[in-house]
């Protein structure tokens, strides 16, 4: 008999100390770590996403702007072979606005259009719009235009080789011309980056010959 009532005090102190324990949790200062944490974490995967983004944005941005010099330079064989009324086409960039335009060579002169062998300079009134969607196109968000010694502030091909005109003046002089390189000043660059990170400039090169090369 006393066996049974020893057996069965032992299952009742088991019980009682089963429900008698609590679960362990954390204490304040664990939350504190843990929040603290996620949050240096976030902070880092967002920055981190927000600059691999820009990069990306300057890749295809540089391939959008490349294919727009092409494009003026194809319009420009095709203005020979046509008989357009355009004497050229080009490119302006706006490093005020951020944007790049194509545009229509209208010489103050024409017509004729003048020998190639003339062209010195070009007016902002010889700078006409070609269409509504290649005028002032925008760069990507997270993306602008850098201005260096040798940006490019302008090019034109003029047919029929077509010729190859560069500015390099971001803004016209008193007078609104646009003066254009020599021989001595071969090659000149679209620099492109993202906002706040100089380090990831990317240029687009295009020389007097024509080339174009990223």
């Amino acid at each position: 008999m006393n066996r049974r009532n020893n057996i069965a005090n032992r299952q009742v102190s088991i019980r009682k100390s089963f429900y008698k324990k609590k679960p362990e949790g954390f204490t304040l200062i664990e939350v504190l770590i843990v929040i603290a944490v996620s949050a240096i974490l976030s902070t880092i995967v967002i920055t981190y996403s927000s600059t691999s983004k820009n990069k990306v944005s300057v890749s295809i941005e540089s391939a959008r702007i490349s294919q727009t010099i092409f494009q003026a330079k194809t319009l420009a064989i095709s203005t020979y072979t046509n008989s357009s009324s355009s004497c050229g086409y080009g490119v302006l960039f706006n490093y005020a606005s951020n944007t790049y335009s194509i545009f229509t060579y209208a010489p103050i002169s024409a017509p004729p259009c003048p020998t190639a062998a003339s062209i010195t300079n070009i007016s902002s009134n010889e700078i006409k719009k070609y269409s509504n969607g290649t005028w002032n196109v925008p760069l990507l968000n997270g993306v602008s235009l850098q201005s260096n010694n040798d940006s490019i502030a302008l090019v034109l091909f003029y047919p029929p080789d077509p010729a190859t005109f560069i500015s390099r003046n971001i803004n016209p002089d008193s007078s609104g011309n646009r003066t254009f390189v020599d021989m001595t000043n071969p090659l000149s660059n679209v620099y492109i980056a993202p906002i706040g990170n100089a380090s990831a400039t990317q240029a687009i090169s295009v020389n007097l010959a024509g080339q174009v090369t990223l």
